[in-house]
């Protein structure tokens, strides 16, 4: 006992849990979909090419994700990308001199996520402007920070 609590083993645990068929397949690495996966990583690179405050304020929805059809196995999966801002000037710093940055931070996201679907990706990143996004209940709601 370590107070008024019982310390038990995960064994001892295991056995007070009640019998019930699995939840998700036994293959099943998470319950979010693969569209959550792929702006995640987008996600990703832009922290590790923004580094300052620029990517806190940065969120990124997929607009569409269009896998090949089995009689074009050859064709590259296509992914949409919006990365949401707040600021004009975050716009310009996230595509960059030239659109530099932009073009950086596309294919180290591409690569990665070519690793994580195992297929050849095409993807397409827009950067759009929504004033004070992180500030809106509705704009959080709809993308999940807020219930």
């Amino acid at each position: 006992y370590r107070g008024d609590k019982k310390t038990i083993t995960t064994e001892e645990a295991k056995e007070l849990l009640p019998l019930g068929p699995p939840l998700y397949e036994q293959d099943a690495l998470s319950d979010r979909p693969e569209r959550f996966f792929c702006s995640e990583i987008i996600r990703a690179a832009l922290f590790q090419n923004l580094k300052k405050e620029v990517p806190y304020c940065c969120e990124v929805q997929i607009s569409n994700f269009r896998e090949p059809l089995e009689h074009e196995p050859n064709r590259k999966i296509l992914i949409e990308a919006v990365v949401l801002v707040e600021r004009d000037s975050q716009k310009s710093i996230i595509i960059g001199k030239g659109g530099l940055t932009i073009k950086q931070i596309g294919s180290e996201a591409r690569v990665k996520l070519e690793e994580f679907l195992n297929h050849s990706v095409y993807l397409q990143l827009d950067i759009k402007v929504n004033k004070d996004w992180r500030k809106n209940e509705k704009t959080l709601r709809s993308f999940g920070y807020m219930k």
